[in-house]
C-alpha cells in the first residue's frame, strides 16, 4: 500500500463550518504541499492559524516567546506567549472544528505534545472538535524506550507520565491523552504505515521540527542526548551541527568512547548559545553509523557517568529532573550505579506503559 500522510487522507466533509488549524511549517502533505494551502484549496474557510514554540516557521530558539503573524493573509496566533504556554480558552470559542498537523519528535521532552495536551484539555468544554491529521513517529513507533515520567516532576518539557520514547503516532499519543481528558478527539489516520521506519524511510524530505533539529539523524541523537542539557555540556546549539556535535573544555580529557552504531571524530567548535556561548570548546562529532544498534539514551547515560568520575560536572539537578522525569539519575550516579543499573531501574514502569499503551495503538 502506498504510504499516506493524515492530511492526504482528509475528507472536505470532515472540514465543516469554522475552522483553524494548529501547524507548523512541518504540517505538509507527501507531496511538500502546506497544508493551508492544500486545505483552502478544497474551498474550506480557515479562520485562524495557531503556533507552537520555534513559531510557524521553527526559526525561533527554544524557550524564545512567539508573536503573532499573518500566512497568506490568515491570521496565526502564538499559543507559545506565556510562561505556563497555557492557550487561553477564548481563542477557540468560536470554532466548530480545530485541526492539529504538526510533525513531532517522538520523545516526550519535545514541547509540541505537551502544547497538544493542553489544547485538548481547553477545547473540551467547548462544543467544537478536534481533529488530529496522524503524522509518523520520526524514530520509529516500534521503540518504547527510557524512564517514566513521575507526575510531581510534570512541567511543559514533560507533560504527562510517558517515557522519554514513547514509541506511538501523535494520533495514537492524542488517544491515550484523551483517556483522561475525554474531548472525543478524532484522528485522521495514516495509510501504508510501518511501525518500524524512519521518518526518512516513509518521505523523500525532511523539515526541520526546529533550529535546532537539522536533520534526520540530529532528531535520533536528540532522543537521548538532549538529557546532557542537565550538566555544563553544549551539545552544538548555536552552531551549524545542534545534536551532532558534543563539547566542553576538558571533553578530551575524558575516557568518552564512541558506542554501538556510533563513532566519534574529534573536534572543535564555538557554540552562539549556553553553555560555553562564545568559548572554544573541545568536543567530538556523533556520526551515526548503525541506526538499528544504537541507543541515545544509553550513550548519554554514559557520557554522564564518565563525566562525573572525571570530576568537573556541574549539575542541574532541577533541568535533569524535568527532563529525565525525576531526581532518581542524579542520585543513582552518585551512588556509583552502572549505566545497566540505571537501565535496568526504569523496566518495570516502561513494562506497564508499554502494556497501556497497546490499547491506543491504531498501526500494527
Amino acid at each position: 500500500m502506498v504510504f499516506r500522510l493524515g492530511i492526504d487522507n482528509i475528507r472536505r466533509d470532515e472540514l465543516e463550518g469554522s475552522v483553524g488549524i494548529i501547524t507548523n511549517a512541518t504540517g505538509v502533505t507527501s507531496s511538500i504541499e502546506q497544508n493551508i494551502d492544500y486545505i483552502t484549496r478544497k474551498n474550506v474557510k480557515l479562520n485562524c492559524i495557531f503556533s507552537l514554540e520555534h513559531g510557524f516557521y521553527g526559526t525561533y530558539n527554544n524557550g524564545e516567546i512567539v508573536p503573532d503573524e499573518t500566512y497568506n493573509h490568515i491570521p496565526v496566533k502564538s499559543l507559545y506567549k506565556s510562561d505556563t504556554h497555557d492557550p487561553d480558552r477564548s481563542l477557540f470559542e468560536d470554532f466548530d472544528t480545530i485541526i492539529f498537523d504538526v510533525q513531532d519528535a517522538g520523545v516526550r521532552h519535545y514541547t509540541y505534545i505537551s502544547t497538544l495536551y493542553k489544547v485538548m484539555a481547553t477545547i473540551k468544554p467547548h462544543k467544537g472538535r478536534l481533529v488530529v491529521l496522524d503524522r509518523p513517529n520520526p524514530i520509529r513507533s516500534d521503540i518504547v524506550d527510557g524512564p517514566v515520567l513521575l507526575r510531581e516532576f510534570s512541567s511543559f518539557i514533560g507533560i504527562k507520565e510517558i517515557p522519554t520514547r514513547y514509541g506511538m503516532t501523535i494520533g495514537e499519543l492524542s488517544r491515550l491523552f484523551d483517556e483522561e481528558i475525554g474531548s472525543d478527539v478524532k484522528v485522521v489516520e495514516m495509510s501504508g504505515y510501518n511501525r518500524n521506519t524512519y521518518l526518512d524511510d516513509l518521505m523523500s524530505h525532511y523539515i526541520p521540527m526546529s533550529l535546532n533539529l537539522p536533520s534526520m539523524n540530529a532528531t535520533i541523537n536528540y532522543s537521548g542526548m538532549c538529557m546532557l542539557e542537565g550538566i555544563n555540556m553544549s551539545l552544538g546549539r548555536g552552531t551549524p551541527y545542534p545534536f551532532l556535535q558534543i563539547g566542553s573544555p576538558f571533553l578530551w580529557d575524558m575516557k568518552l568512547k564512541g558506542a554501538d552504531g556510533l563513532t566519534l571524530r574529534r573536534t572543535e567548535f564555538t557554540p552562539l548559545l549556553e553553555p560555553f556561548k562564545n568559548q572554544r570548546v573541545k568536543g567530538y562529532y556523533l556520526h551515526i553509523t548503525d541506526r538499528g544498534s544504537y541507543n541515545p539514551l544509553k550513550f548519554a547515560i554514559e557520557t554522564m557517568i564518565e563525566a562525573y568520575n572525571y570530576g568537573k560536572i556541574e549539575i542541574n539537578e532541577r533541568w535533569l529532573g524535568l527532563l529525565y522525569g525525576s531526581n532518581k539519575l542524579v542520585s543513582m550516579i552518585e551512588d556509583e550505579a552502572s549505566v545497566q543499573d540505571i537501565i535496568n531501574s526504569w523496566q518495570d514502569d516502561l513494562q506497564s506503559f508499554r502494556e497501556r499503551r497497546e490499547n491506543f495503538l491504531l498501526y500494527r
